[in-house]
């Protein structure tokens, strides 16, 4: 969605009607304390989460590049949520 430094957090805080930062929490439900992790880590099963608004869950691919096999990955993530039918796991936009 942009560089770094673009403003996407911003967007999303705007979104959530905050200026906190999001808690990013890994697939099994624990908080990821890493800091710098906007800039250093990204992991596209890790929840973004505004505290303000607990009803919109982010993910941060950082990118997807063609023939990656860390691509595929992120690919196979987006596909299995979005066509889940369990409506707490799926992606609703992408």
């Amino acid at each position: 969605m942009g560089r770094v430094n673009a403003g996407k957090t911003t967007i999303l805080q705007r979104v959530c009607n905050t200026t906190d930062l999001p808690e990013v929490i890994d697939g099994k439900g624990n908080k990821v304390c890493i800091a710098g992790y906007y800039r250093s880590h990204h992991n596209i099963r890790d929840q973004l989460i505004f505290q303000s608004n607990q009803y919109f869950i982010f993910y941060d691919s950082c990118g997807f590049e063609a023939g990656s096999d860390d691509g595929l990955e992120k690919m196979e993530f987006v596909d299995e949520h979005a066509s889940t039918p369990k409506l707490k796991e799926q992606i609703h936009a992408r």
